[in-house]
């Protein structure tokens, strides 16, 4: 067995590999082809919301959740290109045009509006999650995309066990081969007011490596836990903290909001990830579909819980956490939704 001095030895080795293996460069150049599509989201962004302070959205808290959206569409499609995009017909205005990294961008930027920190202020982005202690919070990670975020406790909330965010990172474990991962973050942060960029940056690491240290970091504290944040992932110094916590996003969970805000932002764009009712119930085979679910009042949240009485729990879990999720993060969210947000909330945590 060996001793924590020989694991900070296998730690301070160098942590960027040399180009992926032959087998894994379909999935380097979809992550080159997500951070392209990244810098096509930040400029139309900026185009449009002149007010927004500074030359950049590229901070941890845009891209980490901005690289999954845009992984997750590439997957789906097989584009490992910019060039590739315009084989995907989208309907534009009633006419089919090619899709291009511009029409793609107001589809991703839609759905990262649900996960970005700036939009704390209006009860959106990930730190709503971290601070809320939600349940679609994990402490693992899988196959394909994840976003983790890395928590200390609170200094500006006044509640007790409360936790906000000091850095957020893109995990991407090739599904094909699970011993693989890629590491994608960036930071950003102003220095006696002058901007200091570090871009993203595609690092590959071998997963067992990536969960060693994720592991290592929650058990250190002072200028070993700054260490392996920075060499790992180039966060902030953390050394004035006594802990940091590791959390995910639940996949499920990233890919309604995904889906829901894909198709809300650019609805001319076809569907990613199956059909509204198959990416909500995941019904099995054969199963009958469990139809009428809704989240609009709460006497609809009431008649739907009766609709699910009878499944298993983890299936009822499921749905009712759809449903708290659809009715928080709709655009037009209505005062009934809001006591339907109560209801489903109330039945989450009786379960």
């Amino acid at each position: 067995m060996s001793t924590m001095q020989e694991e900070e030895k296998i730690l301070v080795t160098p942590v960027f590999s040399p180009f992926p293996p032959s087998m894994l460069q379909t999935k380097h150049a979809m992550l080159e082809t997500a951070i392209q599509l990244l810098q096509v989201c930040n400029a139309e962004t900026l185009r449009q919301y002149t007010h927004i302070q500074g030359t950049s959205l590229y901070a941890c808290g845009y891209t980490a959740p901005g690289m999954a959206i845009a992984m997750l569409f590439l997957e789906k499609y097989k584009v490992t290109s910019l060039d590739q995009l315009s084989t995907i017909q989208v309907m534009v205005q009633g006419q089919c045009r090619p899709l291009t990294p511009q029409l793609l961008s107001i589809g991703i930027n839609g759905a990262i509006g649900y996960l970005f920190n700036l939009h704390y202020p209006i009860g959106l982005g990930l730190d709503v999650l971290i601070v809320s202690n939600s349940h679609v919070l994990k402490g693992t990670l899988n196959p394909g995309v994840n976003i983790i975020s890395f928590t200390v406790p609170s200094i500006t909330i006044p509640v007790e066990g409360s936790r906000q965010s000091i850095h957020h990172s893109f995990i991407y474990i090739v599904p094909e081969a699970t011993e693989h991962c890629f590491v994608v973050d960036s930071w950003a942060e102003k220095i006696a007011g002058t901007p200091n960029l570090r871009p993203l940056s595609i690092r590959h690491h071998s997963t067992e490596e990536i969960l060693r240290v994720l592991m290592t970091i929650k058990l250190s504290q002072g200028p070993a836990l700054t260490a392996l944040m920075q060499q790992y992932f180039g966060a902030p110094p953390a050394s004035t903290f006594n802990t940091v916590d590791v959390v995910s996003l639940d996949q499920g969970f990233l890919l309604e909001v995904a889906s829901h805000g894909f198709l809300e932002a650019c609805s001319g764009v076809r569907r990613f990830g199956g059909t509204r009712r198959s990416r909500l119930f995941n019904t099995p085979k054969g199963k009958p579909k469990t139809t009428g679910i809704k989240y609009a009042t709460a006497k609809n949240a009431r008649s739907s819980i009766k609709k699910i009485a009878g499944k298993n729990a983890t299936y009822r879990k499921r749905i009712a956490q759809r449903m708290y999720y659809r009715a928080k993060f709709h655009k037009y969210q209505t005062p009934g939704m809001r006591n339907a947000m109560k209801v489903w909330k109330n039945y989450m945590d009786a379960l």
